[in-house]
């Protein structure tokens, strides 16, 4: 990625989850967007730089701008012409990725927009990779469901196989954050990968918006633990799977990521009788260490020295988690209370390890190496953890990140803002697990 200007807001190292904007107003965005890139084409750098908020005036005057975009114009030849742009959401930002077609070379420009549509960051990214033969032939069909009912009832979207038997189902589990059904994080979307790319191999899958994200303004307050959070809809969501027709005599499988992944163990006790639990990215360590882990790797790799205070804030906000030194109320860690935490440390890695290796159901435990947020130490936990288990398989993808998107070099968490895809290897892995007897 070739970066012009750094952000003026930092990525959360377990990265939100942001559902996609709606539609008028990611029209909006996509029209300030593309403006500003018709600024620079135009090559109106004076008129571009007024676009700026107050960390991008500071960071990129005018010549900076224009000696850039000449940089690109030497090496790319002319811009020939942009195509239309697509939207994500990020925290309080908008990413607007305009295509960008120079004469030698084709990139998509990443324009940051904060909620006054203030350019707050500039990036030049690769074009996004092929999509992967699951997301271009369909091989699935999907009917809305519901998980649970009454206050806290959510929407999901059950995924059959468009051919073939049915070989068994599985209820994705979502990570941290306010996910929708499909873990949407900017341009990815993790989940819908797993639905399609199960779904073409005879996989059955269950998908749903979290409580946090469907019911989140009613929670504010509350008592809110990984419970309420997760475990509670997890479980409904298993039975409801189970009652499908199509599903009837089949085994059905519960799949977590990140977080889900890390209570999966949990859920799966009190469920009482999955067919087998697949774990991705779980962590395997106590939760202060794994978190403080990922603010210290992200501040050795955050070079502007605003986002680096950010993240020095919150390295000294899990230090206090750590050591109880905050009220049970306090905010931390993106709103979740000091309660939250303290809760959740009871439940952390070296418990669900423990609560794993007594399961008598086959797991699978997948990591990738080059993630940051749940790393190859977790991994190494889990393999030691379940050794003397008779029916686990432990995988580790040394290419892949956290989103299990393959990659190449040191991870940062500027990879989650472009178009990655679950790689194929997992899907292929997942569904040949699942299909054996």
């Amino acid at each position: 990625m070739h970066l012009l200007a750094v952000m003026s807001a930092i990525c959360l190292l377990m990265p939100p989850m942001m559902a996609p904007p709606g539609a008028n107003e990611g029209d909006e965005y996509a029209k300030a967007g593309k403006a500003f890139v018709q600024l620079l084409v135009e090559e109106k750098y004076g008129e571009a730089v007024q676009c700026f908020d107050e960390t991008m005036t500071a960071a990129m005057p005018k010549a900076s701008l224009e000696g850039i975009w000449k940089q690109m114009q030497l090496l790319h030849g002319a811009v020939q012409g942009l195509d239309e742009p697509t939207i994500a959401a990020q925290g309080p930002y908008r990413l607007v990725y305009v295509p960008c077609r120079w004469e030698r070379a084709a990139f998509r420009l990443r324009v940051v927009l904060d909620q006054q549509k203030r350019v707050a960051g500039l990036f030049i990214d690769p074009m996004p990779p092929e999509k992967p033969d699951y997301l271009r032939s369909i091989p699935i069909v999907e009917r809305e469901v519901t998980v649970g009912s009454g206050e806290w009832a959510l929407p999901g979207t059950l995924a059959l196989p468009k051919n073939g038997p049915i070989h068994a189902g599985v209820v994705l589990v979502h990570g941290s954050g306010p996910n929708d059904r499909d873990e949407t994080i900017n341009l990815s979307k993790p989940f819908r990968d797993l639905a399609w790319g199960l779904g073409e191999q005879g996989i059955a899958t269950l998908r749903y918006d979290k409580r946090t994200l469907v019911h989140g303004a009613k929670m504010v307050g509350g008592q809110v633990t990984v419970k309420e959070e997760v475990i509670d809809d997890a479980l409904l969501a298993l039975d409801l799977l189970r009652d499908q027709n199509e599903l009837k005599g089949k085994p059905v499988y519960l799949l977590g990521h990140s977080l889900g992944a890390s209570l999966a163990p949990e859920i799966a006790q009190a469920d009482g009788r999955p067919a087998g639990v697949i774990m991705i990215a779980a962590m395997g360590r106590p939760s202060d260490e794994v978190v403080l882990e990922q603010f210290e790797y992200l501040a050795s790799v955050t070079p502007d020295p605003e986002s680096r205070k950010k993240i020095e804030e919150m390295l000294k906000n899990v230090q206090a988690v750590r050591n109880h030194e905050l009220d049970p109320g306090a905010p931390v860690l993106g709103g979740d209370t000091a309660a939250y935490w303290y809760d959740f440390m009871k439940r952390d890695g070296e418990v669900q390890v423990r609560y794993a290796a007594t399961l008598p159901c086959r797991l699978l435990v997948i990591h990738g190496g080059r993630d940051y947020q749940v790393t190859v130490k977790d991994f190494e936990v889990w393999e030691k953890g379940l050794a003397d288990h008779k029916h686990a398989t432990c995988k580790l993808f040394p290419d892949l990140n956290h989103l299990m998107a393959a990659g190449a070099g040191k991870s940062t968490p500027a990879e989650y803002a472009v178009e990655n895809y679950v790689d194929k290897r997992v899907i292929d892995l997942i569904a040949a697990w699942c299909r054996q007897p």
